[in-house]
């Protein structure tokens, strides 16, 4: 991924492969330490991990009606092939985390951190990032309904072929954030913290800008006849 005026790729590395022991997922309490388990899940049950630690694991297939990970460290974790209604993981740390491909109905992540993950091929309807940190980050092949961001602070995070309904940038901090493979539906709002314009740190394709017109002007007090 070549620089283009300052705009910053994201520094990721895939997941190494791991020798993983077989774990029974269902039985996993919250606040336990798990390393090198391969995790599975009853189908359409509940899993509660909050402020559990997982280290180098994978879970394929978690088919849940409700998954929470709040506060939890997630730590070189990949998800794949993911069919979850509910999944809580407010305050959580994720770090070099791979999810995806599969549908997710909503995710809190808010007040959480997101550091070198890769989100792909992911169907979700609501994710919650608000106040959030995200840096090294790749969405990619996403369907995404509603993507809340409002306080959150982004560095290095990259869209590829992804579509969102719903984009609130609210007060949001923005740092080498590339929006050129993200299409943008019937709602954007945008905002800037003080002292700083609200679009600095966005990288957009000028048909991108014409399309968002309209809310650009209302950012700046532009009113167009």
């Amino acid at each position: 991924m070549a620089r283009e005026r300052g705009l910053q790729a994201p520094k990721l590395h895939p997941l190494p492969g791991f020798e993983l022991e077989e774990v029974d997922g269902d039985r996993l309490a919250a606040e336990e330490s798990v390393d090198r388990a391969r995790l599975r899940f009853g189908a359409r049950g509940e899993a509660r991990l909050d402020f559990a630690a997982l280290t180098e694991c994978d879970l394929p297939e978690p088919r849940l009606e409700s998954l929470s990970t709040r506060g939890a460290r997630l730590n070189e974790v990949r998800l794949s092939d993911v069919d979850i209604v509910t999944w809580h993981s407010r305050d959580a740390s994720w770090r070099d985390v791979e999810l995806g491909p599969g549908r997710v109905g909503s995710l809190d992540l808010s007040d959480g951190e997101v550091r070198a993950a890769t989100v792909s091929g992911l169907r979700i309807g609501y994710i919650d990032l608000r106040a959030a940190t995200l840096s090294d980050v790749l969405f990619e092949g996403c369907s995404i309904g509603s993507l809340d961001l409002p306080s959150a602070s982004l560095t290095r995070v990259r869209f590829v072929d992804c579509t969102v309904d719903e984009l609130d940038l609210r007060m949001a901090q923005c740092s080498s954030v590339d929006i050129r493979g993200l299409t943008i539906g019937a709602r954007f709002e945008i905002s800037g913290r003080a002292g700083r314009p609200p679009l600095e740190g966005l990288y957009a394709t000028p048909e991108q800008a014409a399309e968002l017109a309209p809310v650009l002007a209302r950012t700046v007090g532009l009113t167009l006849l």
